[in-house]
């Protein structure tokens, strides 16, 4: 250490700023890796998390249409309101089988997984 003690004030200076400056570039280096990081991951959070959101509500909206419909589909009387209503279940829950297939793919947690063959 006597070393340092030796050298003149400018170089003790120079060394110092240089040290610091070295200190400083890992710091930024790591902070700029780690942003990095963040980003990808919030990338799959949207893409994965976020946007199947619109999908999962399209087909809730979907099954209670579909259960209204189910519902006349008891209490009409007539032939012709029957197979109205029966249709239009039958053309809602083919929505939900296009749109599940859509959300299945997009599944990245294992609790949505298992929640979702349940539902299937």
């Amino acid at each position: 250490m006597k070393w340092f003690y030796n050298m003149k004030l400018s170089t003790k200076l120079i060394l110092t700023f240089i040290v610091v400056a070295i200190i400083s570039g890992i710091v930024g280096l790591v902070g700029i890796v780690n942003i990095t990081k963040i980003n990808d991951n919030d990338n799959i959070l949207y893409d994965n998390m976020t946007v199947p959101l619109s999908e999962v509500a399209e087909m809730a909206r979907l099954f209670q249409r579909a259960r209204v419909n189910g519902r006349d589909l008891i209490l009409y009387e007539e032939k012709a309101d029957i197979d109205q209503a029966y249709s239009e279940v039958v053309a809602y829950l083919n929505e939900i089988d296009t749109i599940s297939q859509s959300f299945e793919k997009t599944i990245v947690q294992d609790e949505v997984e298992a929640a979702f063959s349940e539902l299937m």
